[in-house]
């Protein structure tokens, strides 16, 4: 059975729960040009990631299947264009329950871009679309329960850094990963993917960090990094699963909050010149 939710992500009636199927109606799909929701896409721009995949173990026949135009994941992957992807760990915020262990987000590196402005590089960030009208009651029961929508997005990482590290004082640590060209393709072409559907979203279990670890074992399947997860997914020990896989992690970055910038100045003065 899928993760995946929203009925978009599937190409067959039944294709959540019969892989055979959606593999049939995936390959059925293909050589369609009409336009499906919620991306209002050809099912080829909808899914390359599958498309890719497909052909490298199928071999198509580019003129029985030719390749169609896809301008705007073409515009997306221009955009986007990635030399490399960091997991990024937000330390603690009490004051919103669903970050009380942190958060986890991805960053492409942009190619070419000078190790000063990482900040206007892209992040893809998993949450829970929460009304605001729900009080904290609802909030616990719906965000235990499942009884959330999770959706993945794009963002500038300037935006995160914002509001983590400035608004909300929270640390961030960045982790480098060593991704081939090829897997960053295949990694790029899944998060895509995930832009049209959405998931049960479960505090505990399926979180940001978890679903995150699945962007990551597309790109590189050897990885298998969310089978010990079964109960619950804590980001402190997807960070540390992420730093236990052998070459995985190339460098590691931190970026202090004001806060702690300000709490380490005031540590290394004496006691009059903090007074």
């Amino acid at each position: 059975t899928s993760e995946a939710d929203g009925l978009g992500f599937f190409m067959a009636p039944d294709g959540r729960t019969d892989p055979r199927a959606e593999l049939e109606g995936t390959l059925a799909s293909f050589f369609s040009h009409a336009i499906i929701e919620p991306g209002k896409m050809t099912p080829q721009c909808t899914f390359p990631a599958r498309w890719r995949w497909l052909n490298e173990q199928i071999g198509f026949d580019a003129a029985r299947l030719p390749a169609q135009p896809c301008p705007r994941f073409d515009d997306f992957r221009n955009l986007v264009d990635p030399e490399s992807i960091s997991f990024i760990f937000s330390s603690y915020y009490f004051n919103n329950p669903a970050s009380m262990f942190g958060h986890t987000l991805l960053r492409f590196n942009r190619k070419g871009r000078s190790p000063d402005a990482t900040l206007l590089d892209s992040a893809v960030n998993y949450a829970a679309s929460v009304p605001p009208k729900d009080g904290n009651i609802a909030y616990a029961l719906k965000g235990i329960f499942g009884g959330y929508r999770g959706y993945f997005s794009l963002l500038p990482y300037y935006l995160k850094v914002r509001e983590y590290n400035d608004l909300e004082n929270r640390d961030l640590w960045e982790y480098r990963l060593h991704f081939t060209p090829s897997q960053m393709d295949y990694l790029l072409r899944h998060a895509w993917e995930l832009g049209s559907t959405d998931f049960d979203y479960f505090f505990f279990k399926e979180n940001c960090s978890y679903h995150l670890l699945s962007i990551l074992e597309a790109g590189r399947p050897d990885l298998h990094l969310r089978d010990r997860y079964h109960v619950w997914t804590m980001p402190t020990e997807t960070v540390q699963e992420v730093m236990e896989q052998p070459g995985l992690v190339d460098q590691v970055l931190y970026r202090p909050s004001q806060s702690s910038q300000v709490a380490q100045r005031l540590a290394i003065m004496t006691g009059a010149e903090q007074d």
